[in-house]
């Protein structure tokens, strides 16, 4: 399994995505940083470096990274994210797809996320360190190469700011007979908060997702209706 892993980045990130990438390029098999800031970079080694518009967020970076993706697992993580040893968590990606091939997306633990694993998880693998999800969170997460090519017929023109993306990919999954595992045995740490309107970014999601077929809007309803469940009960219990 060839892992291409491609950082993103933004104004004030540069030298994270850089850190990132050096630490990363000697276990992954390519790596890419979609770099939308017009911050000086030098030093770049052993990393394709690619220099886009400074009002790209999330959802426009994405459509740059299906562009340059070309190897087998698409191993996306933000330049925010930190981890003592990103060789392991590209190590781990690579093993957990090459065990399981009907393992369609994969992501470890994130501090701070909106979808912890006691509001997300869905099901049991046998695995104590492997748990079913109905969320992943992109702040570090890798993809199969069929999803990805999945997520290629999409216009993204109206989600700049990238809500969706993962819920289509999720949905696509769980209608394809693929899994979507947490990874318990990684921590990546990450910030609390965000700098983006969430309103305007939950209107472009809902938006963007009216693009599915039939079968992933099945299955988005499926895991939507489960995830406020979920919610409803983690209330009563607080």
């Amino acid at each position: 399994m060839k892992v291409h892993a491609i950082i993103f980045c933004w104004p004030g990130k540069v030298a994270d995505a850089q850190r990132i990438s050096l630490s990363i390029s000697p276990c992954a098999d390519k790596v890419t940083v979609i770099d939308a800031s017009a911050d000086p970079v030098e030093n770049v080694r052993n990393c394709e470096w690619i220099k886009i518009s400074p009002d790209a967020f999330f959802g426009h970076q994405f459509v740059h990274a299906l562009r340059v993706f070309d190897h087998d697992v698409m191993l996306q993580i933000q330049a925010d994210a930190a981890h003592p040893d990103w060789g392991t968590v590209v190590n781990t990606c690579r093993r957990r797809f090459e065990a399981m091939p009907e393992l369609g997306i994969w992501g470890p633990e994130i501090d701070f996320t909106t979808w912890p694993t006691r509001r997300v998880k869905l099901f049991d693998t046998g695995d104590p360190q492997l748990a079913g999800v109905v969320q992943s969170d992109c702040i570090v997460w890798a993809l199969n190469k069929p999803v990805v090519e999945f997520l290629k017929q999409f216009d993204y023109s109206d989600n700049n700011l990238g809500y969706g993306i993962d819920w289509a990919a999720i949905a696509h999954c769980y209608a394809n007979k693929a899994l979507v595992l947490r990874d318990l045995s990684l921590r990546v740490r990450h910030p609390a908060g965000s700098g983006y309107d969430r309103e305007e970014a939950h209107r472009q999601m809902w938006g963007f997702l009216k693009q599915l077929a039939r079968p992933e809007r099945v299955q988005f309803a499926l895991l939507w209706s489960f995830l406020s469940g979920r919610d409803a009960f983690l209330q009563k219990q607080a």
